[in-house]
């Protein structure tokens, strides 16, 4: 048995927490799964003689799964190789066109661990790395069954409406129910990463604003879970989804808005 261990990094940042599979050459077969630790490190059994096993990064980590989106919404994963005791950059794995998604990825970990993760519920003890908790069972189960956020780059819907340039919503379907962040392209969207935020004098505070909200309405849900267990009257009217209302007093949908 050769044991391979090597780490992920994105633009210099960890990829903490991301679910990598142990392919064969091709990529077809799965040889196994494991999800990086808080140093974005991971091993597999690359077997006798060998000192490198080929992988597939999933852009999906314990707290958020993000989609590409230009006009559907599709799973992301890239094909590498990777050598015992190497560093993985991904900007260096000629996957440019997903480049942005892992970096997102990474930002969405970071948001949780430095602020959400220090308050109730999310601290409590069948939480921690999962913020939505983690299903029994192994890597590949989890990575398939796993109560998580999603997330849509670039979202091809705010095309139609260049002035809504990012939402959430709370309760998406196609998420069961659980919030799907849409995010939309960087070259309109300047405040998503550091760089353009800083080439356009604003601050790069998208992630952490939309994260919030995502992260916000499971809270809602369990509050009113509890409060209708308990059989009690209290009003729910303060915790429904945020809903805009225009000028004429029409009410939009139960999405959070951003605008330029």
């Amino acid at each position: 048995m050769g044991l391979v261990t090597a780490n992920i990094h994105v633009k210099g940042v960890p990829l903490r927490r991301a679910f990598v599979e142990h392919t064969d050459p091709t990529g077809l077969t799965s040889l196994g799964w494991a999800i990086t630790d808080s140093n974005g490190s991971f091993t597999f059994d690359a077997g006798l003689f060998s000192n490198s096993v080929d992988i597939k990064i999933h852009c999906q980590n314990s707290v958020v799964q993000v989609l590409n989106a230009p006009v559907l919404s599709v799973p992301i994963d890239i094909h590498v190789s990777a050598a015992n005791g190497g560093t993985l950059k991904v900007e260096k794995t000629g996957h440019n066109d997903v480049l942005d998604h892992f970096r997102i990825l990474a930002k969405c970990q970071d948001v949780y661990d430095t602020v959400w993760r220090q308050f109730r519920s999310y601290n409590d003890s069948d939480r921690g790395d999962f913020p939505l908790r983690r299903p029994a069972g192994d890597v590949k189960h989890v990575y398939n069954t796993a109560s998580r956020v999603q997330l849509n780059y670039p979202a091809l819907l705010q095309s139609a409406i260049p002035s809504i340039l990012t939402f959430v919503e709370p309760d998406a379907s196609g998420n069961h129910s659980l919030p799907l962040m849409h995010i939309q392209n960087r070259i309109i969207e300047f405040r998503v990463f550091e760089e353009d935020a800083a080439a356009h004098h604003v601050d790069p505070m998208i992630i952490p604003h939309e994260f919030g909200h995502a992260m916000h309405s499971p809270l809602c849900q369990a509050i009113r879970g509890q409060i209708s267990k308990r059989s009690t009257s209290v009003s729910l009217q303060l915790m429904q989804p945020m809903r805009t209302t225009t000028s004429t007093g029409r009410r939009l949908p139960s999405w959070h808005l951003s605008r330029q």
